[in-house]
């Protein structure tokens, strides 16, 4: 072979896309674009840690989950980095949070290595922090933070199985809250309104005005009906 015919020979692979190693140049948008998924797939691995999740409570009426039986958007933050725009649920009877891996497989993430997460909901952001055993004088787990300023107040959303045996079920879940405010370093079990009262140490005919003047009603039913009151009596003191 002549050197002119040597060269056509290359300059025909360049031009048709491929090199003397019959490896296609137009394919390298291709190959980069392998590399870029699997450097997000190796970002992502710390989040798709944990175990597979089954469903231990097919016999039970309702479901065991927050807000809602489907997989809501939200975001976890895992070992101080944060992944965002995620599907995600809450089991609240076994308090663990699931995310889908594919259209038939649900993963478990591993609790010990999330510091926290949020869920959006009907137009609105929950966000959860992992508190330790025994923190705040209450179980360790997720706990959905409310109110944080001079007090926080933190809600721990459970639900349990009624004993309501039939041949059809196994049970009924009931949701129930608890609720904690943080003041002053002293952790107070909210179960009443008169316990809300007397963790904030306020003039109750003076908190009693303020309720019926803006017609706010309190219940320990819905937590985050204490928020206004928190925040009066904050800035009352201020």
């Amino acid at each position: 072979m002549n050197r002119i015919a040597y060269l056509w020979i290359v300059f025909g692979l360049v031009f048709s896309g491929e090199n003397l190693f019959g490896i296609s140049l137009r394919g390298s948008e291709s190959v980069c674009s392998t590399l870029r998924v699997q450097d997000t797939l190796k970002k992502k691995q710390s989040l798709y840690t944990g175990k597979m999740w089954s469903n231990k409570y097919h016999r039970i009426n309702g479901d065991q989950f927050l807000f809602a039986n489907y997989f809501i958007p939200g975001t976890v933050s895992i070992n101080g980095k944060t992944f965002r725009n995620l599907m995600l649920r809450y089991d609240i009877q076994e308090d663990e949070l699931l995310i889908p891996v594919n259209r038939e497989e649900i993963l478990q993430l591993n609790k010990e290595m999330i510091d926290s997460f949020s869920l959006r909901f009907e137009n609105k952001t929950y966000n959860f922090l992992k508190i330790p055993d025994d923190s705040i004088n209450a179980p360790g787990g997720y706990y959905c933070v409310l109110f944080d300023q001079q007090s926080t107040l933190y809600v721990k959303y459970k639900k349990y199985i009624s004993p309501n045996i039939t041949d059809k079920s196994d049970g009924e879940f009931i949701q129930t809250n608890i609720t904690y405010m943080v003041k002053d370093g002293v952790v107070y079990h909210l179960k009443t309104k008169s316990d809300l009262y007397k963790a904030l140490n306020i003039d109750i005919p003076q908190v009693r005005h303020y309720l019926r003047y803006n017609r706010l009603k309190i219940s320990k039913n819905i937590p985050e009906s204490y928020i206004p009151v928190i925040r009066f009596c904050e800035n009352s003191k201020q």
